[in-house]
C-alpha cells in the first residue's frame, strides 16, 4: 500500500502507524513463543569477565549519558565456566538495562563476582544499583512471566533471565530497600579447576 497506492498524508500516516503496530505485535508474539519453547543450551567454556564486559559494552552509551559510575570487582584468576555464552550475556544485559532505568544520573552500578563456600562451592554474582527501589508489593513478582510495570513491556525479560539461570543449575534472587536500591544475586555452580598434568616417574 505504501509503495503502490497514491495516498494523502493522513492515510499514509495511518498506514505507517498500523505497520509499526504489526511489527510490535510480531515482536511480542516471538518473545512469547521463544519463552514457551524448551530452552536448549549451547554450553562452551567461557570467561565470566568477558561476558560482563560484552554486556557492559552494549549499554555503554546509556552509562555515559547518565553519568553512571560502574564499580567492578572480579577475581583476576577466575576459572572458566561452561555456560551458554549468548544466553548468559543476555542475562547480564537485561539486568544492567533494568538497573540503568531505575537510576538517576550520577548513580552507581556495582558488580562483584566471588567464590563462596558457605554450604558448597558456588560462584556468586552480585549486581547492585542505588536507584529507585522496587515497591514491596512488586518485588516478589518481578520474575513471574508477563508481569511488568512498564507501559511497553511484555513481562518476559526477567522471567527469561530466571529461566536461563535455572537451566544452568543456578539460582537468582532480588532484594530492594529504600535508600539502598536494588541488588540481584546470582548463584551458579562453582567452575571446576583442572588438575595440572604431572608426568609419571619411570619405575
Amino acid at each position: 500500500i505504501t509503495t503502490d497506492a497514491d495516498l494523502d498524508f493522513d492515510s499514509q500516516t495511518r498506514v505507517e502507524n498500523a505497520r509499526r503496530d504489526m511489527m510490535r505485535i510480531e515482536t511480542v508474539l516471538n518473545e512469547i513463543l521463544d519463552f514457551a519453547k524448551p530452552l536448549e543450551l549451547d554450553r562452551k567454556m567461557c570467561r565470566v569477565q568477558d561476558l560482563l564486559d560484552k554486556a557492559f559494552s552494549l549499554v555503554s552509551t546509556d552509562i555515559r549519558v547518565n553519568r553512571i559510575e560502574v564499580i567492578k570487582k572480579v577475581p583476576a584468576r577466575l576459572a572458566q565456566v561452561r555456560w551458554d555464552e549468548g544466553k548468559m550475556q543476555h542475562v547480564f544485559l537485561c539486568i544492567f538495562k533494568n538497573a540503568i532505568e531505575a537510576m538517576s544520573p550520577g548513580g552507581h552500578l556495582r558488580v562483584e563476582v566471588m567464590l563462596t563456600r558457605a554450604r558448597k562451592p558456588e560462584l556468586q554474582i552480585i549486581i547492585a544499583n542505588d536507584g529507585v527501589p522496587i515497591p514491596d508489593e512488586v518485588v516478589d513478582k518481578v520474575f513471574e512471566p508477563y508481569f511488568t510495570t512498564k507501559r511497553s513491556g511484555t513481562g518476559l525479560g526477567l522471567a527469561t533471565v530466571k529461566k536461563v539461570v535455572e537451566e544452568h543449575q543456578g539460582q537468582i534472587s532480588i532484594a530492594s530497600e529504600p535508600d539502598k536500591g536494588t541488588t540481584v544475586t546470582i548463584l551458579m555452580p562453582a567452575p571446576r579447576t583442572r588438575t595440572p598434568y604431572r608426568p609419571r616417574r619411570p619405575v
